[in-house]
């Protein structure tokens, strides 16, 4: 019994050998699989050299306030390197010299290294500018690193008179550590950002200098929104091919039609352009894009379709073509609500000055009765009507078919113009479709 009780003990103690044992092995191995994954995971995102579109709104807008500070450092006649003398006079203050080794202290160790750049021979490889240049970036990608980011940009200089200087490309390298960062102009021979290659730059460390470093420049929706409309008035003045090319393609080909329309529309209303600022803003959040509508001192809209940080599609009216958020509200509205909205669009037309738009809106009989040509409109509009209107609405009825809406119009912005009074008689057709008539 004795023997049997301690062989017993023997086998359990082996037991408990065996399962401590097995479990320690787990243990182990588990260990070893959660270190291999995690270096393995850490090796491949050191290595990643995916460049991306930049899409943080944050560091695009950071970026571009660099490539701007950088062109300010490099003008001679800059503001900062002015002053006043001891005679109090306004003159420049800081020496050639100095401005040199401003500009030095800004570019990247690549670009001085591999053109021999020195102080002494540093605009030899810089652009020597004597006026105020601005930037507008309108494409951006970026390399990620731990510490280091790596931007190509994208954009055009242009001067304060609205006059188109070049294409610009840029690398910007920014040292996260130190706030700090360093550029690198290019030539302007690349045909798209995607061919500039960015070079991993993760051990390096920039050190501050007079001049480079940053601040993050955080953004909000009304920022975005006076950046977005800033930037179409922009490039419509500047390059206006380019603007054309940011409008949505079904609007632009209704609207405009062809790239010479749109713009000897800008030629037509270039002060008007020069005179957008944003009034007001609506941000709508959709699944696949952001909605920005705006609204100028004017009474202008703005509609914005954005994908990424400037990355969007424009539209320059709500009449040209109906947005969804129109349609929707249109076919669930009464007859009268659809007469309204209808009469809407044609005041925003007549207000932009889209005469065509209305005249073709008009009923074919009554039209060719009262307005064969559409100079003979735009006359009738020119010498009876405002060329900026607020309206109200009085009465409404309808006779058979046919919608009659009572308007009351005064000049916009002046309380004290004569009102006039026009009968709108509108017929509904297929879909958002109508055609008008009024007491001439």
């Amino acid at each position: 019994m004795k023997n049997i009780k301690w062989i017993m003990i023997v086998l359990g103690v082996i037991l408990i050998i065996l399962i401590v044992t097995v479990a320690f092995m787990l243990s182990s191995t588990n260990d070893n699989q959660n270190n291999e994954i995690g270096d393995v995971g850490l090796v491949e995102d050191f290595e990643n050299n995916q460049i991306e579109e930049v899409t943080n709104s944050t560091n695009f807008y950071t970026v571009s306030n660099i490539v701007n500070q950088y062109l300010d450092i490099i003008n001679k006649n800059s503001s900062i390197y002015y002053g006043y003398d001891e005679n109090n006079n306004y003159v420049r203050i800081v020496s050639d010299e100095q401005i040199a080794t401003n500009v030095y202290g800004m570019l990247s160790e690549n670009y001085i290294t591999s053109n021999n750049i020195t102080e002494s021979n540093v605009f030899n490889y810089v652009d020597s500018i004597t006026e105020n240049i601005t930037f507008l970036p309108t494409k951006m990608n970026v390399l990620e690193r731990e510490n280091i980011q790596i931007y190509s940009v994208y954009g055009i200089e242009y001067t304060l008179n609205n006059t188109y200087l070049k294409d610009a490309y840029f690398i910007v390298t920014l040292d996260r550590n130190n706030s700090t960062f360093s550029i690198e102009p290019l030539d302007s021979e690349y045909s798209s950002i995607d061919d500039i290659e960015l070079q991993n730059n993760n051990d390096i460390s920039i050190e501050p200098t007079s001049y480079n470093t940053y601040v993050e420049t955080s953004v909000n929706y009304e920022d975005v929104s006076k950046n977005y409309i800033y930037s179409y008035k922009t490039l419509a003045l500047v390059k206006p091919d380019m603007a054309y090319n940011l409008l949505d393609e079904e609007y632009r080909n209704q609207k405009f039609g062809s790239l010479e329309n749109y713009e000897s529309y800008v030629n037509n209303n270039r002060q008007t352009i020069q005179q957008i600022n944003l009034q007001q803003y609506q941000v709508n959040n959709y699944d696949d894009y952001t909605q920005y509508v705006m609204i100028d001192k004017n009474g202008k809209y703005y509609i914005f379709n954005e994908t990424a940080v400037m990355d969007y599609t424009l539209m320059l009216d709500t009449y040209t073509i109906d947005l969804p958020e129109f349609t929707e509200r249109y076919n669930s509205g009464t007859d009268q609500v659809k007469v309204g909205m209808n009469l809407e669009k044609i005041f925003s037309a007549l207000n932009d000055g889209d005469y065509e738009y209305v005249y073709n809106k008009l009923d074919s009989t009554f039209r060719q009765n009262n307005f064969p040509t559409l100079s003979d409109f735009e006359n009738y509009v020119s010498e009876n009507l405002y060329i900026s209107m607020d309206v109200t609405y009085g009465k409404y009825q309808t006779s058979g078919n046919l919608n009659v809406y009572e308007v009351n119009i005064k000049e916009k912005n002046n309380e004290n113009s004569n009102t006039i009074t026009k009968n709108f008689i509108m017929q509904l057709g297929e879909g958002t479709d109508f055609v008008m008539s009024f007491n001439v």
